[in-house]
């Protein structure tokens, strides 16, 4: 399995990459900067979707949508009690408030979007919180 599409945001814009390599993809997340850029879409196409959204300070939130019905969102295993509770982050060129559980470092996000990027498989060692879409 691959990537089908890669896209960046950019001050509320979309850049599309058909089948972006791996370096692209790395690229964008380290790119994530919480002001002009704030969120990195992977889509395999038709039933998967991983985002990457943040950057300000280092800090991500990641989510995975799968056939439009579920949702995973990444718990960060060891979150900074120094962070409060809520923090404030730019995520899709939005203001939002995430718990700091959710806040994950960007070496956590590139690693969890490698093993996606190339066979679709979220790592089972890490804590995922589910969560199921409703239409």
């Amino acid at each position: 399995m691959r990537i089908d599409f890669l896209n960046i945001e950019t001050n509320g814009k979309f850049e599309s990459i058909h089948e972006p390599k791996p370096p692209q993809v790395e690229k964008a997340i380290k790119g994530l900067d919480g002001d002009a850029h704030t969120l990195v879409v992977l889509h395999i196409v038709p039933d998967a979707h991983l985002l990457v959204g943040g950057g300000k300070s280092d800090w991500c939130v990641l989510s995975v949508i799968i056939k439009q019905k579920e949702f995973y969102c990444l718990l960060n295993p060891a979150p900074l009690a120094s962070l409060p509770a809520i923090v404030k982050l730019k995520v899709n060129a939005h203001d939002g408030s995430y718990l700091r559980e959710v806040l994950v470092p960007k070496h956590m996000a590139l690693k969890v979007a490698k093993p996606f990027a190339e066979n679709g498989e979220l790592d089972p060692a890490l804590q995922w919180r589910a969560e199921f879409l409703t239409a």
